[in-house]
């Protein structure tokens, strides 16, 4: 799902508002506004929107039906109106759509808390040459597409079936997809773990995502301890990662 893309953002949140979305599009499209509060705006503004833009259709209808009756029947015009266009009705209408941007102004004005998620990528999965099988060919195309949970049952499934307790790019690539699934505990238990073997070459990554997990869980004193020590690895894709983490952090912790 390609949000980044303005007129593809554009039609996805029509078609969401508008309930055109269904089975895994509609799941992945509500996981990116998890992760993606500015997107989660443009969702609710669009939809106040159309509940104003559907308020003025009814009252220009209204108003036609009004028209109309006052023309066919001039001499009942007062209580047609009275039936058509109650003032009341009006009054709470009206009142009702100021409250609606009323609030949704108000929210627009709030600080924005950002979401570890929407700002640092997930790990950059690839090709395992030891790996094949259908079952890795689906988990891989799921976590390329955003669908993290599929692709973390996939990838838990690939290792307790193989029985891949030391294949780490793996375990790697199952703990991200964890995190991105909206399990931070659960990623915060298995990055651990992967950092106690001693022949796990993948640290500066794993400590990247734990941060990140331990941001998402608002531990932001864990996370900065992390993010400190990632600032002087050499790795510039680790360290610009972790810079913008830190930019993050120090909003929290200041």
């Amino acid at each position: 799902m390609n949000l980044k893309d303005e007129t593809q953002r554009l039609i996805y949140i029509q078609q969401y508002i508008h309930n055109e979305l269904e089975g895994e599009v509609l799941d992945a499209f509500l996981q990116e506004m998890d992760n993606d509060e500015e997107l989660a705006e443009e969702v609710a503004f669009s939809q106040n929107l159309k509940t104003v833009l559907a308020y003025n259709r009814d009252k220009e209808y209204l108003e036609d039906l009004q028209a109309l009756e006052k023309e066919l029947y001039p001499d009942t015009i007062k209580s047609a109106n009275k039936k058509l266009v109650p003032g009341a009705f009006w009054k709470w209408g009206i009142g009702a759509v100021v409250i609606i941007l009323g609030v949704w102004a108000w929210s627009l004005l709030q600080p924005k808390t950002t979401d570890a998620l929407s700002e640092i990528d997930p790990y950059p999965i690839e090709i395992m040459a030891d790996l094949s099988s259908p079952m890795w060919l689906e988990a891989k195309d799921a976590y390329l597409n955003g669908h993290y949970k599929k692709a973390s049952n996939l990838l838990d499934s690939i290792q307790k079936e193989e029985k891949f307790t030391d294949h780490y790019p793996l375990l790697l690539y199952k703990s991200v997809a964890t995190l991105y699934g909206g399990n931070a505990e659960a990623a915060i238990t298995d990055l651990n773990e992967l950092l106690q073997k001693a022949e796990f070459e993948l640290v500066p990554e794993a400590n990247l995502y734990l941060a990140v997990a331990y941001f998402k869980n608002k531990d932001y004193k864990k996370a900065n301890e992390i993010v400190e020590q990632l600032l002087t690895v050499e790795d510039n894709y680790i360290k610009d990662q972790a810079q913008e983490l830190k930019s993050m952090l120090d909003k929290q912790i200041m």
